[in-house]
């Protein structure tokens, strides 16, 4: 399949990675608007290999993100999710709830069968909730 992804990083510090500390908030919100599929996912320090920030935890296997789908639509829309809304695939080398206290980046993932299907995402007004 074709995948197209948008990243936030949430971690950058100069040139050193450092995870952004959520447990206080009850989750992310964000508006959108476009058409098709999408995966948002959460990236964490249990999720990524150690030389993107991550633990070390995930090895040999990394990126199995927590993620929601979604479709969009052409009108914008909040999307809202708890925490406990997000799962993994089950093929990395770390399984476990997500962790809010160690997060890297948000993605919004179009992944498609056929490369040439054209597709829209739009995205604002990202931001945690309590």
């Amino acid at each position: 399949p074709a995948v197209a992804r948008m990243d936030v990083s949430l971690r950058l510090i100069g040139d050193s990675y450092c995870p952004y500390d959520a447990s206080a908030y009850g989750g992310v919100s964000f508006f959108a608007r476009g058409s098709g599929n999408i995966y948002f996912r959460v990236a964490t320090s249990y999720t990524m290999p150690t030389g993107q920030g991550g633990l070390g935890v995930c090895a040999p296997i990394c990126y199995d993100h927590h993620s929601v789908s979604t479709t969009l639509t052409d009108d914008w829309r909040q999307y809202t999710y708890r925490w406990s809304e997000f799962t993994q695939n089950g093929y990395g080398g770390w399984q476990g709830p997500i962790v809010p206290a160690a997060l890297l980046e948000f993605q919004w993932e179009v992944t498609q069968d056929n490369a040439t299907t054209p597709f829209d995402i739009w995205v604002d007004d990202v931001g945690l909730y309590r």
